[in-house]
């Protein structure tokens, strides 16, 4: 009874902890879209932000100040991010 309950609690072992490594790998995951934004004052484009591409509330600073992202040509900062 005992080599039977062994071979089956073995595998059955190591699937959890499989799946329990999984999870937890899993929660870098989401930093991978982060885009910097920039707020234009003091100077235009030097006050990096957290930001993200993809729709929500608009990026804005601890101060409330919006923050923009480079443009495609990498110009100026006027594209629209959000809060990541």
């Amino acid at each position: 009874m005992k080599t039977m309950r062994k071979k089956w609690l073995l595998p059955i072992a190591v699937f959890a902890i499989a799946i329990a490594s999984a999870f937890a790998s899993n929660s870098g995951a989401n930093n991978v879209l982060a885009t910097p934004g920039y707020i234009d004052a003091p100077a235009p484009c030097r006050i990096a932000v957290d930001c993200s591409p993809f729709g929500g509330p608009v990026c804005r600073n601890a101060s409330l100040q919006q923050a923009f992202g480079w443009n495609s040509m990498h110009t100026a900062c006027n594209v629209e991010l959000y809060k990541p």
